[in-house]
């Protein structure tokens, strides 16, 4: 019998049975003549399926938890300040910088700093007053965490713009590269002030 011509059709079906059946992908790569590289490009693939559906399935971002009148459309970010430390994150350069970003069209300031605080982190926030309004318009929130929630999971799905969360307490916010070093002295006043009044 002529040797059947391998696609990534036929390698796609014989994957999906294989899987179905409940065999690992090294037993798979061992029971047919698929190559390796076939194989590590499949599972990519089925592995970016399954993480687009995970987001698809919850990531939804939360509703707006800020009521009262608001400034119109601004960039917006939040400090956010739990158990003494401060929210941070660290893009794929090394830099770290708070979470914030970009506005929705007909989305207030403080929506904008909740929803980029959510996506970026994957931690549900209520932004309550503004701190600053920096000079390109980006507008800075105190902002708190609402409900109990993970605040210290290493791991998050929403890792597409954010290499890494972490939490900085006072003293530590030496030796790290800032995305906006200018910011650094407002949010270690910030933390300071929260410890003396607590």
């Amino acid at each position: 019998m002529p040797a059947k011509r391998i696609t990534m059709r036929n390698i796609r079906e014989v994957l999906r049975l294989r899987l179905a059946a409940g065999l690992s992908l090294r037993q798979i790569r061992h029971s047919t003549k698929i190559s390796l590289g076939a194989v590590q490009k499949l599972s990519k693939y089925f592995l970016f399926i399954l993480v687009a559906l995970g987001l698809l399935a919850c990531s939804e971002p939360q509703k707006c938890k800020f009521t009262g009148d608001s400034d119109d459309e601004a960039n917006a970010g939040c400090l956010v300040i739990y158990n003494n430390k401060v929210l941070i994150i660290e893009d794929y350069n090394g830099l770290f910088s708070l979470p914030g970003g970009g506005k929705n069209a007909g989305e207030i300031p403080q929506c904008t700093a909740e929803r980029e605080v959510w996506e970026e982190t994957g931690i549900e926030v209520k932004a309550n007053r503004r701190l600053e309004t920096f000079n390109n318009g980006f507008q800075l929130f105190s902002c708190e965490v609402v409900r109990a929630q993970v605040t210290n999971a290493p791991a998050k799905p929403w890792q597409f713009e954010v290499a890494a969360i972490h939490w900085i307490g006072d003293g530590e916010f030496g030796g790290k590269k800032w995305r906006f070093p200018e910011q650094v002295e407002l949010i270690e006043k910030h933390l300071r002030n929260r410890l003396k009044a607590d």
